[in-house]
This record gives structure tokens, sequence and C-alpha cells, in this order.
């Protein structure tokens, strides 16, 4: 978690993206990290 990365989540509706974005973020900001979650619906 050394360098900035772009992550995009993508899959069928109920599949977990959210829960694994959230998931994520949560483990970058207690290691110190900045994180922004944005979501686009298209």
């Amino acid at each position: 978690m050394d360098d900035a990365h772009i992550l995009i989540l993508v899959g069928g509706t109920g599949r977990g993206k959210t829960h694994l974005a959230t998931a994520l973020g949560l483990v970058a900001i207690h290691h110190g990290k900045g994180v922004s979650f944005t979501m686009q619906l298209i």
C-alpha cells in the first residue's frame, strides 16, 4: 500500500462491490492512507 492506485470494481447488482471497496478503504485508513470513494452509475 505504498503507491497510489485507482481501483475499478465492475460486476452485477448485489455482487459485493461496495462492500469490498469499503473494506479495502478501511484497511487503507487503518494504515494511515487517504481514501477517496466515488460511484459512477452508467
